[in-house]
């Protein structure tokens, strides 16, 4: 069976930021549950809606979809990277650390990465 788009469903991603995270955590579970049919839950719609969410101002709900994404792509690079960022940004140094050193584990040549974390170490 061919995965459907997340889109149709969910709705556009400017709908998607002003509903909030519950709202789509909750239709991400309900799909889930739908044995006959398959989403395409891809990790870049996630990382396309968490920073559209966070362009927004809703740093906390872009949060949330990022864990969300990490629920389907658990060794995400790019998601672990963005979580590093956003934390950076709301002044948790302990959040971006963390998540810049699972970005080192899972990618351990990401100069960028390294950097980054070098530097929020001072």
């Amino acid at each position: 069976m061919r995965s459907q788009s997340l889109w149709p469903v969910v709705g556009c991603t400017r709908c998607l930021v002003l509903e909030g995270s519950y709202d789509l955590n909750k239709k991400f579970f309900l799909l889930g549950e739908y044995q006959d049919q398959s989403y395409d839950f891809g990790e870049t719609t996630m990382l396309t809606v968490a920073q559209r969410a966070n362009t927004a101002g809703k740093a906390d709900d872009a949060l949330a979809y990022l864990q969300a994404n990490l629920e389907y792509h658990p060794k995400s690079v790019r998601t672990y990277s963005a979580i590093a960022q956003m934390k950076t940004a709301k002044g948790d140094k302990a959040g971006a650390i963390a998540a810049l050193e699972k970005v080192i584990e899972l990618d351990p040549n990401n100069a960028q990465a390294k950097a980054q974390l070098e530097a929020l170490k001072k």
